[in-house]
């Protein structure tokens, strides 16, 4: 049985998968879609023809090694604060300074609750936000953000000044956005 952070550096990076047939070798970059519990690595449906024919013809043998797929710093910042919801929970959390789990689900009212909890599992693993555990019944958390974090509102509010000069939806806005200060 793996670890949750050996799973995770397995799913979330890039690999090197090397096979040989024939005297032919053949490397390809892949990334795994999924890591069973039994250690085995799923990857997606499409798989080169030739690297399969090559595992078959080595009896299942392959070489695999990690490198790591960020190639320069923007790339680390939108792996950080990128996609729909990381830069939203982060914008959540600097208008109101520390909120309960229930607190940031109402302010962001078309999350489910998987993606809020994954979000800020991998915004706490990146050192973005913080979460606090009170010991007392019933269990109370609460989440900040932390210095790390907020480092990255400025960069959020540059976004958000850029975007608002190009980007006309009607005003169908969140209230966080109401709240910012990213018109100066």
């Amino acid at each position: 049985m793996l670890n949750e952070s050996v799973k995770k550096v397995l799913k979330n990076n890039m690999w090197d998968l090397a096979t040989c047939a024939d005297g032919e070798p053949n490397v390809v970059p892949v990334a795994f879609k999924d890591v069973t519990e039994d250690g085995k690595l799923v990857v997606g449906d499409v798989f080169l023809e030739t690297t399969l024919s090559n595992v078959k013809a080595n009896h299942g043998k392959i070489a695999v090694s990690a490198y790591d797929a960020i190639r320069c710093p923007l790339e680390y910042g939108l792996t950080i604060f990128g996609g729909k919801w990381k830069s939203r929970v982060i914008c959540v959390l600097s208008a109101n300074e520390r909120l309960r789990y229930s607190e940031i689900r109402r302010e962001m009212y078309n999350i489910t609750d998987a993606v809020l909890a994954a979000t800020l599992k991998d915004l706490i693993e990146d050192g973005i936000i913080d979460r606090k555990s009170y010991d007392e019944i019933p269990p109370k958390v609460e989440y900040s953000l932390t210095e790390k974090g907020k480092s990255v509102v400025p960069i959020l509010q540059s976004i958000c000044q850029w975007s608002d000069i190009f980007y006309k939806d009607g005003g169908n806005e969140m209230v966080q956005c109401q709240k910012c200060d990213h018109r100066g």
